[in-house]
């Protein structure tokens, strides 16, 4: 079975607080974009899992997709492991989920492969213990993501624009950005991401007002190279520019694709990855 997970990126992040087990308590706008992860997936009649990395991007032999497998497992009572080849296209420590998507795909391929056929509701609970956005990659759409990552509530407006992805060399672990997050800082109102969902289909230009993300401080604290990035994109006008998740990618959102392209001929051999994308 053949696979794609796609990027997410968030056009806005607010942090409203802290819950009673140490999870922080967010309120986000999440959408896929048309990068991708490849994957293929077989089912094997041992208990072996065998991940290979096609293309030369270093991935642990403990991760997202194989903690996914193991608890489907546990969940359905099956033994059986599974080959998984996978071109690894998104970058990692980005801040656009592509460890959450892969182990989602997996997991959907598994639900099919293994004849379990459960809805995707009931993959949730699955998806929360392997991680907190695995809920949202289940569905890949335009969404509202609140809670510790297990509210979810799709967004029935088309939001189409090309996507221009820079993420540096410096990655940033999610665990990381949260230990630096001080609420005294940021002054982000609570209901930005009510306005920002009001404003989706307006002109860009009014949807950056809202589209805001609480850990862009503490970001750039670990890996100071963003407020350069984000400098830099902001010399050229373009409509929306912001960080994505805990970081380290910063994309910016225009509705001239020459525009971006532009930029892109410009920017290209500054930074480890820098790519063209439309949202999706």
């Amino acid at each position: 079975m053949v696979l794609k997970a796609y990027a997410k990126i968030n056009l806005g992040l607010k942090v409203l607080g802290k819950t009673i087990d140490g999870y922080h308590n967010l309120d986000m706008v999440m959408l896929p974009i048309s990068l991708c992860d490849n994957i293929e997936i077989t089912k094997r009649e041992d208990d072996k899992i065998n991940i290979e990395v096609t293309n030369n991007v270093y991935l642990p032999l403990e991760n997202s997709m194989t903690k996914a497998i193991k608890l489907m497992q546990e969940k359905y009572n099956f033994k059986n492991g599974f080959d998984i080849k996978i071109e690894k296209n998104i970058p990692i420590q980005a801040g656009m989920g592509g460890g959450t998507s892969d182990a989602a795909e997996v997991m959907k391929a598994v639900n099919i492969l293994m004849d379990i056929n459960a809805p995707l509701k009931e993959l949730e609970d699955v998806a929360m213990k392997v991680g907190a956005d695995v809920v949202y990659s289940l569905y890949s759409t335009l969404c509202r993501i609140q809670g510790k990552g297990e509210i979810y509530t799709k967004i029935d407006k088309k939001f189409n624009y090309p996507i221009l992805i820079v993420k540096p060399k410096s990655g940033i672990k999610t665990k990381d950005c949260f230990e630096l997050y001080n609420k005294d800082e940021d002054l982000i109102q609570m209901d930005v991401i009510d306005n920002l969902i009001r404003v989706l289909n307006k002109d860009l230009k009014i949807v950056r007002k809202y589209a805001k993300n609480s850990l862009v401080k503490p970001a750039k604290k670990l890996v100071p190279i963003i407020n350069k990035i984000t400098r830099t994109l902001y010399s050229y006008d373009l409509d929306l520019i912001q960080m994505s998740g805990s970081g380290s990618t910063v994309y910016a959102i225009d509705k001239d694709i020459d525009k971006l392209k532009e930029v892109y001929e410009k920017i290209k051999d500054d930074y480890q990855f820098v790519g063209i994308y439309e949202t999706i």
